[in-house]
Formats: structure tokens, C-alpha cells, sequence
């Protein structure tokens, strides 16, 4: 896949698959939607996977989703958390495990956060969310990458991580989230990417 540069505003598809709906609190704090039993549990599985406690459920799922979407040459990285503590407690054991059920290598550090900050939802959304990451290109140059992250809403930190990727030496990148956010009041599904429910 070639994208444009990071300063190109030039819109790209890029394949993301989810394994969950996330039906944010703010529908019903500002809209009056009654989550369903099913959303709540929903949500409070992402809630945990955030906090490092990954359910098998979603274990199983990126599992699988890892090896349906792996090529002879792929690797797995993470978005990284708000702070590096924050990745290292999601993403760490969570990478070992997946590396192990897959065979396909995953590393959490491969993108890293320059500085700690506070989760966008707190202090408010970046232009360029991926402006503050680090890459290491060793890690991944010439290959797939299998780009993995917690909850994609509109997918801006999943593109601009996808489009450094490639500038820095990804042959492709396709994005694995756990779950993508809905909004049953308004229906607002990213239009713009292929999303596919594993």
C-alpha cells in the first residue's frame, strides 16, 4: 500500500477489522440512549483491557485475527497508550501472549510515545495524534505491519501511525482493534476505511 506523505491529506483506505462495538457513556449522558445489557459488558471488557486486564475473549479474538491477517513476512505493533507505564500495563504481556498463540513476532515497543500525556478523551484530541511517537524501522522495514490498538473512533491515530509506517519502510499496514466506537443516535460507522467484523 502506498500512502501519501504525513503532511498529505490525501485520504486512504486502510483495512481495519474490529472484534467489538464500543457504545461510548456520552450517548447516554448527552443523547438519553439506554445502553443494552450486552454494550455494557461490552464496554466494561474494554474498560479492563485498557486497565491490563485482558479478557481470553479479546486474547482469542486478536489471536485469531493475527493469524487470519498474517503474511509470510508480518509483524505485530501497538498504538501506543496515553503514558509509557499505561502501554507497558496494556500491551506487555499481552504482546508475549499473542506472540506465542500466533508465532507472528509482536512487539509493544516497536512505537513508543516521546512524552507522557493525558489520554485524548481527557485533554482533548491532537491534529496528529502520532506526532509525539518514536519508531524503530529495524523492526519493521520491508515488512506487514498488523497494527493493533484499543478502540478506534475516528480513526485519525490509526491513519497518521499507518502513514509514518510506511514512510519509514512498511511494505503495508492493516490496523486490529479491539473495538470501534458506535454511536447508535447518529449511526456513525468510520465510512472511510473497510471495517470487518472478525
Amino acid at each position: 500500500m502506498n500512502l501519501p506523505d504525513k503532511t498529505d491529506k490525501t485520504p486512504f483506505i486502510m483495512k481495519t477489522y474490529f472484534l467489538m462495538n464500543y457504545v461510548p457513556v456520552s450517548a447516554e449522558r448527552n443523547y438519553g440512549y439506554c445502553a443494552s445489557e450486552e454494550e455494557w459488558m461490552d464496554r466494561h471488557e474494554v474498560w479492563h483491557f485498557k486497565d491490563g486486564n485482558c479478557s481470553p475473549r479479546i486474547l482469542q479474538g486478536l489471536a485469531e485475527g493475527i493469524r487470519e491477517l498474517k503474511t509470510t513476512n508480518c509483524v505485530v505493533c501497538f498504538i501506543p497508550a496515553s503514558t509509557s507505564m499505561k502501554t507497558v500495563t496494556r500491551y506487555g504481556d499481552v504482546s508475549r501472549r499473542l506472540q506465542e498463540m500466533t508465532g507472528v513476532p509482536c512487539s509493544y515497543t516497536a512505537i513508543s510515545k516521546e512524552n507522557d500525556s493525558e489520554a485524548g478523551h481527557i485533554s482533548g484530541k491532537k491534529a496528529d495524534p502520532a506526532e509525539d511517537f518514536s519508531f524503530d524501522s529495524s523492526y519493521f522495514s520491508g515488512k506487514t505491519v498488523i497494527l493493533v490498538d484499543d478502540v478506534v473512533t475516528r480513526g485519525r491515530t490509526l491513519e497518521s501511525t499507518a502513514r509514518r509506517l510506511i514512510a519509514r519502510g512498511a511494505s503495508d499496514v492493516v490496523a486490529l482493534v479491539v473495538a470501534r466506537t458506535v454511536n447508535p443516535i447518529f449511526q456513525t460507522v468510520l465510512p472511510e476505511r473497510q471495517i470487518v467484523n472478525l
